[in-house]
Parts: C-alpha cells; structure tokens; sequence
C-alpha cells in the first residue's frame, strides 16, 4: 500500500497514532514553541547588543508570530472540541447497537 510521500514503513507507523493524540501534540507543541519565542525575544531585545531598529525589528516580528501562533492554536483546539464532540456522539449512538447484540434490551 502505498503511503505518498512517505516510505511504507513510516506511513503505516503513523496510521496508527489516533487524531486525539495527533490533535493534543500539536497544541502543546506549539504552546512550548510560542513561549520559547516570547521568552528568546523578550531576552534579545533586553539583553541583545543590537541597535533600536533591530529591537523594534525583533518586537514587530515577534508579535506577528505571536498572533500567527496564537490562531493556530484557537483553530486546532476548536477542532479538536468538536472531534471529541463527535466521538461521544457516535459513542453514543453504537452503545445501544451493541447492547442489543449481547440481548441486552431496553424495552419494558
């Protein structure tokens, strides 16, 4: 079978990882990525031997980064709410099917 872009191998490796923990990696890797940039900003424009222009330059960029981060993380985890919203739900919806196969019934 085949994989795209990906050797067998990999991608079968990968088709195993569930879009839960896809979902929650990529939100807690990008919050430790938009700290360690806040953090590596702020320390460059306090302690960076740089003129102001290139302080305001860092500062500018950063806040765009910010921001650009910051919307990615609303859009994964709004994504991921509903993913889970939609898992329940089908839950939901395949127990009674599958308590009726094992006799179970809910009728009086």
């Amino acid at each position: 079978m085949t994989t795209y872009i990906f050797p067998d191998i990999v991608g079968n490796a990968m088709k195993k990882v569930s879009v839960r923990t896809q979902m929650e990696a990529q939100l807690l890797s990008m919050t430790f990525i938009m700290f360690g940039m806040i953090c590596f900003s702020v320390y460059l424009i306090i302690y960076g031997n740089m003129t102001a222009f290139s302080k305001w330059m860092v500062g500018i960029n950063s806040g765009a980064g910010f921001l650009l981060i910051t919307s990615y993380l609303v859009g994964t985890f709004q994504q991921y709410s509903q993913y889970l919203t939609f898992k329940k739900a089908q839950d939901e919806m395949n127990k009674p099917k599958e308590e009726e196969e094992k006799g179970v019934s809910y009728v009086n």
